[in-house]
């Protein structure tokens, strides 16, 4: 499924599809990601509902930050278009403005 466009793989009637309230909805990040020092490449969503976001492929836990969802998308309004991401999905591009490519899982 990795190379699939998130708008060909929602499925918004889904049990996996969980309504978000973005003022709320914690977002286990880096502070490197917080301070503008690096771009979101990889976002996971997990099977809990849980939302992580990363600078590169790897789940680096060094200097972890927890934000909302919607103070990410005011530092970088292109993670609008993973918001529908559904639970146990991973969705990851190249750079900021680049498509972004979904996967299962992490």
């Amino acid at each position: 499924m990795l190379g699939q466009t998130i708008a060909n793989s929602l499925d918004l009637q889904s049990q996996n599809f969980k309504k978000m309230d973005k003022e709320y909805t914690v977002v286990y990040t880096t502070e490197a990601i917080l301070a503008g020092q690096s771009p979101v490449l990889r976002v996971v969503h997990d099977e809990d509902g849980d939302w992580q976001f990363f600078a590169n492929n790897e789940s680096d836990t060094a200097g972890i930050a927890i934000t909302s969802f919607k103070q990410a998308l005011e530092l970088d309004a292109s993670l609008s278009e993973i918001q529908y991401l559904p639970m146990d999905s991973s969705a990851e591009r190249a750079g900021v403005g680049a498509e972004w490519k979904i996967g299962k899982g992490e």
